[in-house]
């Protein structure tokens, strides 16, 4: 390896349990409320949201960044979920269009969930996903208003020893196909998965070996290849940069660490195939 792969700069879609300073409209609503687990435990698993911004360019997101502030409120199986104040009465789990929370973690199984536009809005996604035990869900929303797709993904906080954990999603709405490559050298990479279009997923486990280089974004697997993705090559873009893939970060016994579970979700992409955006 004479290179590692390098986390070019790119935004990243802020990660919080009160999805950005918006958190105003916390009402709770005149249905049944539950209120996720702080911890783990045998019969959970951790949910995870990201709504993607509804604009379909990286300019037109920034151009609305500033006023655009649309929250939501979720039900599960008809209960909307809230959290415990410390300074007054339950309130209302928020999710703001635009940004990402981790919200804690729910009874294991399949579930109906419903994202409802704050102060008794309209529903703007309905569907059932699996929690499994023991395992961390992310939810991604993302589409054009009027027409919201989800895409449930689980993987473990911790893959088992010995293994690296990939996930990557796509969700760059301009049309580009990316994939996971291995690097034997930043110029030198070759497709691990096949092309992902929007709204596709490749998650695939790899036989870890104990080189990791986490200041500079490497992550080598025993064949001697460090882990990344890229968009797919065309005749415009022929070499377009790799991106390293980010690890999750977990709390074993309370202390942050970097987890072998690595996962990306790329939300704008320049044409030239750099990343503006991600999850």
């Amino acid at each position: 390896m004479t290179n590692s792969l390098r986390q070019y700069p790119a935004l990243l879609l802020a990660t919080a349990f009160c999805a950005l300073p918006a958190c105003s409209t916390r009402e709770i609503s005149a249905d049944p409320v539950v209120f996720p687990d702080n911890f783990p435990s045998a019969d959970r698993g951790l949910l995870q949201i990201g709504f993607a911004p509804p604009e379909v360019t990286f300019e037109e997101q920034q151009a609305n960044v500033a006023t655009h502030t649309n929250l939501f409120h979720v039900f599960l199986d008809g209960e909307q979920l809230a959290w415990w104040s410390t300074v007054g009465p339950p309130e209302a789990l928020e999710v703001v269009q635009g940004g990402s929370v981790r919200i804690g973690y729910l009874p294991a199984g399949t579930h109906h969930f419903e994202f409802r536009a704050a102060g008794g809005g309209q529903t703007v996604f309905a569907g059932d996903g699996a929690i499994p035990a023991g395992l961390m869900t992310q939810l991604y929303l993302f589409g054009p208003a009027g027409a919201v797709q989800g895409r449930f993904i689980s993987y473990p906080a911790v893959p088992a020893v010995g293994l690296a954990h990939v996930s990557l999603t796509n969700l760059v709405r301009s049309g580009q196909s990316i994939e996971v490559v291995g690097c034997t050298d930043i110029s030198q990479c070759a497709p691990l998965s096949a092309p992902l279009a929007l709204g596709e997923t490749f998650a695939a486990d790899f036989p870890m070996d104990a080189t990791q280089d986490w200041p500079n974004g490497r992550f080598v697997v025993s064949s001697g290849l460090a882990l990344g993705y890229r968009q797919v090559p065309t005749t415009a873009v022929s070499a377009p940069r790799v991106y390293a893939l980010p690890p999750q970060i977990v709390m074993p016994d309370g202390v942050s660490a970097p987890s072998a579970t690595l996962v990306g979700a790329p939300v704008y992409m320049a044409l030239t195939g750099d990343i503006q955006l991600s999850f």
